[in-house]
């Protein structure tokens, strides 16, 4: 015990391997037999101790003299060990190393299960390892005290070598030996050392925990077995929180077969069943996936990256990791087991009971409705017990009973099973109750209770009276004089709610305290800590029946807000109003509304900037309620309008901005103003930035749209084709922009308008012929522009001189249509196979540009009929090799798209005959489209390439594509010098790329590289690939960035460590490279950086890969390079 109290002093820079410690630790726990248990427990705890702290900090060595102790104590000589330590300390720091006598016992203990892999290295008898004198001093005097803590913390050291994987499981198996040991063990220890005392089986039965119970007044002297079980669960929660990739370990071992962790649950020491309890949570959480927050990955696995430790929000159930699939399957034992632990009279144990119930019903949800009777009376008794009545656990009983009100209502739903309903009636006095008592945290938590009963009242047989009953507890805690500013916050956030929900109810039998609670939430407005809660109960009561003055009032409040420096004030005040005026716009007088423009435009507050564009989106939705008041259009036109044009004519605009602009603007011309709008649009768009056309192009043609004068549109659409005709170039180019817009709302065929395009389309600039083709395809894209759409096609159909701007055009057209547009699109959907036809004939082109855009044509065409990739994979086998690359590969544009269901499922039907071009009898421009349809594939739609014929087929084609096929490199004999040239480059690049790509998902979980098993075929071909015949930089770099990606991965870095020799071999040669004549030295110059950095990466991801004298080598040599600084400086930044 002396010996692990002193462990953490021992930690060094010169250390050696963690190893020795682990399997010290071993050791120690081989000799744990009857005769010894009840004392070693103590020296077990410290020991486990020692071990959370090598985890957490990823670091660990110790001193040989610490595993001479831990032996020697194992072996039974506690007096040695007490010596030794006594003479660690008195040594002032510096602690000698273990005697040979003390090495041969390390190897070779008496009854150790050690083998001979398990041997301690030996270390040089004349080394010594330093501590400062301090820390020496403060363990021996104050071994419990706050200053050991300090030290301990103080004398972690940064190795070279962490805890690696194989380690970590090593402590697994010991502490999960520890963590069941109680009962006959220690019975038998007990009667060694010449105590009594009765024991318990681990069957977590009521027997079990009546002899738990019994035994919870025995000393520490008498049984020390608990604290094993104590550091064991600590060690293991420990493990979960910084080693995610022991997790799966950790299920295994605690959740499968006979679930031994929960059957820990009836522990009779309190210290230790908290422990346990906080175990079950962590490895719960650890267990939960989060939705993914990136688009692509959200579309095709709706999965996204582990939660942190922490607590939970209600939000349903949600989806678990497949290890813990048996979670599932123990939920409901658990919760039984956990609702008998909540009669448990320590209030510690009451506490982490209650709050693990939480985390298992927000994370189960339905799945757990047999129980929820049962909880409801656990957690009554709880509420109703005036002994329990502390501000530390009520608050907690009532988070969980919030959780269990949201989770009955949706089993009452889904069920119809109106007991559910009764059980909840008989929760809410006792809740009403609680929210009386003087602890602000309970009463903001029975009020939050209270807030979630509110949908309850929709359902109960009698909802008017349990409206009355929460009306009555809420309204009392918001008219307290003396609330806390949280629990007004709270009763207001629950009060608005149920006003909203059961006003008419409400106000039927108690009129006047209704009126009394809405003139109060009103005087809330105006104070500074409750005026954002009280924005959000406006948002809820504003559909309320409210008298002429109380709207006023509202109004003017929400208009201050307006003014106000605090950024979170204004946005809330945006919300409310705009959402205010809509209900209640018509009501209010001209001068409230105009109060509201004036703040609007006001240049001091800038609401209506490209500063901000989020406040700007809510402005601009209050201005679409003040510009639809009686009165308010030319107050609009006046001051609003020039103020949108001006947002309008910066670059910045985008978005929503630039729709609700356009909104406003269509608002405002239908009042009769559309003329003078567009005036205003069409001059900013003869001097704004280029990039600002495309907004007030956007504007232009919400107003001319909303136009109702069919003359009056038409000459508007005059004025723009007048604007295009112009032989000033910048007229001329808004003309074009307004035209493209102008399109989508009236058909440009029977104006002037398409003429001016086609005449700009052959007789413009490079510029003006772009814009014109750009503005071609967004008239055609709308049913408007349907003789435009079918105009596009018959060109095409043919090869007209300007066929790679048609070509734009229409994939302008395609690009704007929803997915599936075709089948809204009666014209797009009968010439589809004709289109698809004239595209496949472009795609033989000798212009490699009109190539390119004929190919994405095809995709999108693909994401607007998806039909067409049956054709695609009907017809690819007659194609010639340029079609048939051209072809193959436009299927990735359509997936670049929004999801589309309908094409994932055309494309999953076709894709294993798509993917049978990259076999190796195919051409390299046919194999290079079948790699980049993969890539596309793995990036966007994950669950397309998670399929039998990927994983067995493509996959490992794949990996041969990254090889160097010397049958495609030619020499060309230029005379004075021979020219090599690599044909198959292009094909090696795109499939570097594509491996690349499958090592990203690997962040994900269940990420498709993991799932195709071909982690370790992966490192050995990206190890492969960093030396000779590969020779392109490119290639190099891509393999780097694979390596480095699969470092960070728990089931990567053990393919690196078997690949390790050769690994350091090739990043030394890297390294070690010079510019030879005809070289660039600035390329040459960033592979070696590269392979600094690469090696700098794995040796920071993967830590225990140090121990490889050729990678340590590899590091040396680095460390001497010119280009190490540049490289650690990159890695810094």
């Amino acid at each position: 015990g002396h010996g692990c109290d002193f462990l953490p002093v021992a930690f060094d820079d010169t250390s050696e391997d963690v190893a020795r410690q682990t399997a010290a630790l071993r050791n120690t726990h081989a000799h744990f037999n009857t005769a010894h248990y009840a004392t070693m427990g103590a020296m077990f705890a410290k020991a486990a101790r020692l071990v959370c702290q090598a985890v957490v900090e990823g670091e660990g060595r110790a001193v040989d003299l610490v595993y001479e102790m831990l032996n020697e104590v194992s072996a039974g000589s506690k007096k040695n060990a007490r010596d030794a330590a006594g003479r660690a300390s008195a040594a002032g720091g510096s602690v000698p190393t273990a005697s040979p006598a003390s090495q041969q016992s390390r190897q070779s203990l008496p009854g150790s299960p050690l083998t001979a892999a398990d041997a301690v290295p030996e270390l040089d008898p004349e080394a010594s390892v330093s501590a400062p004198a301090a820390m020496s001093g403060a363990y021996a005097s104050n071994r419990r005290g706050s200053v050991r803590a300090t030290a301990k913390g103080a004398a972690l050291r940064k190795v070279n070598a962490t805890v690696t994987s194989a380690d970590i499981n090593d402590v697994l198996a010991t502490m999960l030996k520890g963590l069941p040991l109680k009962g006959a063990a220690a019975k038998g220890a007990r009667a060694a050392a010449g105590t009594a005392g009765d024991g318990s089986d681990a069957s977590g039965d009521d027997d079990a925990v009546d002899d738990d119970e019994d035994m919870m007044d025995l000393e520490d002297d008498d049984d020390s077995s608990w604290k094993v079980r104590k550091s064991a669960s600590r060690c293991l929660l420990t493990v979960i929180k910084a080693r995610p990739d022991a997790v799966p370990a950790l299920i295994s071992a605690l959740l499968s077969g006979e679930a031994l962790l929960v059957k820990r649950f009836n522990e009779r020491v309190e210290n230790v069943r908290l422990e346990i309890l906080d175990l079950f949570r962590g490895l719960l959480t650890a267990c939960r996936v989060k939705p993914s927050t990136t688009a692509h990955a959200a579309a095709a696995t709706g999965a996204g990256s582990l939660t942190g430790l922490g607590s939970f929000s209600i939000a349903g159930e949600e989806a678990l990791r497949s290890e813990a699939a048996g979670l599932t399957e123990l939920a409901v034992p658990v919760v039984q087991s956990l609702v008998k632990a909540a009669k448990h009279k320590s209030p510690k144990v009451k506490q982490a009971v209650f709050a693990l119930l939480g985390d298992l019903f927000t994370v189960m949800g339905k799945r757990l409705g047999s129980t929820v009777t049962a909880c409801v009376a656990a957690t009554v008794d709880n509420l109703k017990d005036a002994r329990l009545a502390l501000p530390h656990l009520r608050p907690v009983v009532l988070d969980f009973a919030r959780v269990l009100v949201h989770v009955m209502l949706k089993v009452a739903q889904a069920t119809e099973d109106e007991s559910f309903v009764t059980s909840l009636e008989r929760m809410l006095p006792v809740v009403a109750k609680c929210a009386e008592e003087k602890y602000y945290r309970t009463v903001v938590a029975a009020l939050k209770v209270l807030h979630a009963f509110v949908p309850v009242t929709a359902v109960a047989a009698d909802g008017p009276k349990m409206a009355d009953a929460l009306f009555t507890a809420l309204y009392a805690r918001l008219a307290a004089s003396d609330a806390d500013q949280d629990v007004r916050r709270a009763a207001m956030d629950g009060l608005s709610v149920l006003l909203k929900e059961s006003e008419r109810s409400l106000t039927a039998t108690r009129g006047a305290d209704v009126k009394q609670a809405i003139e109060l939430i009103i005087s809330l407005l105006r104070q500074e800590s409750t005026r954002i809660a009280a924005a959000r109960a406006v948002m809820h009561i504003q559909r309320c029946t409210l008298e002429k003055k109380q709207v006023a009032d509202i109004a003017t409040e929400l208009t201050s807000f307006l003014r106000k420096q605090d950024r979170q004030v204004r946005e809330q005040g945006l919300r409310a109003l705009a959402g205010f005026i809509n209900v209640h716009g018509h009501g209010l007088a001209e001068g409230a509304m105009g109060g509201v423009l004036a703040e609007l435009v006001n240049p001091n507050v800038q609401l209506l900037s490209d500063k901000e564009l989020f406040l700007t989106v809510l402005a601009l939705q209050v201005a679409q309620g003040v510009v639809v008041a009686p009165g308010m259009a030319n107050a609009a036109m006046d001051k609003l309008a020039p103020t949108i044009v001006q947002l309008l004519k910066s670059p910045l605009a985008q978005g929503a901005a630039v729709t609700e602009a356009g909104t406003v603007l269509a608002i405002v011309a239908r009042a009769g103003h559309a003329a003078a709008l567009f005036s205003h649009l069409s001059q900013a768009a003869q001097v704004c930035e280029t990039g600002a056309l495309t907004n007030l192009a956007h504007a232009a043609g919400a107003v001319i749209g909303a136009e109702g004068d069919a003359k009056k549109q038409t000459a508007l659409v005059e004025e723009c084709a007048k604007l295009a005709a112009s032989t000033d170039g910048r007229k001329a180019l808004a003309g074009v922009a307004l035209l493209g817009d102008v399109g989508r709302f009236t058909k440009l065929s029977s104006t002037s308008g398409l003429k001016a395009l086609e005449s700009v389309l052959s007789k413009g600039t490079d510029e003006t012929k772009n814009a014109a083709a750009a503005a071609l395809g967004r008239a055609a894209s709308s049913p408007s522009g349907a003789d435009v759409l079918a105009s596009l096609i018959q060109a095409i159909a043919g090869t007209p001189a300007d066929l790679l701007l048609r070509l734009r055009a229409l994939r302008e057209s395609l690009l704007a249509m929803p997915a599936q547009g075709g089948a809204t699109n009666p014209t797009l959907a009968g010439s589809a196979d004709a289109l698809f036809a004239s595209l496949v004939k472009h795609t033989g082109s000798d212009n490699e540009s009109v190539v390119e855009t004929a190919a994405e044509c095809v995709g999108r065409l693909a994401h607007a009929v998806p039909s067409i990739v049956g054709t695609v994979a009907a017809q690819l086998p007659s194609f010639a090799e340029g079609p048939r690359a051209a072809v193959l590969s436009s299927i990735r544009f359509a997936m670049a798209q929004t999801v589309s269901p309908a094409l994932d499922e055309a494309v999953r039907g076709h894709f294993p005959a798509l993917l049978a071009y990259i076999q190796a009898g195919q051409p390299v421009k046919v194999r290079r489209a079948a790699v980049q349809l993969l890539t596309a594939a793995a990036y966007n739609r994950p669950a397309l390439v998670d399929t039998p014929a990927v994983r067995d087929s493509a996959f490992p084609e794949l990996l041969r594509c990254t090889e160097v096929d010397k049958s495609l490199i030619e020499v060309v004999d230029l005379g004075p010098f021979k020219h090599t040239v690599d044909k198959g480059l292009d094909l090696r690049k795109q499939a570097f790329e594509c491996v690349s790509v499958f090592a990203d998902s690997l962040s994900r979980p269940d990420g498709v590289l993991e799932r195709t098993g071909q982690i370790d075929q992966v490192a050995a071909r990206m190890v492969a690939s960093l030396k000779e015949p590969e020779t392109d930089h490119e290639c190099w770099a891509a393999a780097r960035g694979t390596l480095v990606k699969l470092a960070l991965h728990a089931r990567g870095a053990p393919a690196l460590l078997a690949h390790a020799d050769d690994l350091a071999a090739n990043l030394k040669t890297m390294v070690g490279l010079k510019v030879k004549e005809g070289q660039e030295k600035e390329r040459i110059d960033d592979a070696v950086r590269g392979a600094i950095v690469t090696a700098l990466k794995i040796n920071g991801a993967v830590p225990s890969i140090a121990q490889n004298e050729k990678f340590t080598d590899l590091m040396q040599t680095a460390a001497k390079s010119a280009q190490f600084q540049k490289a650690s400086e990159s890695l810094a930044e």
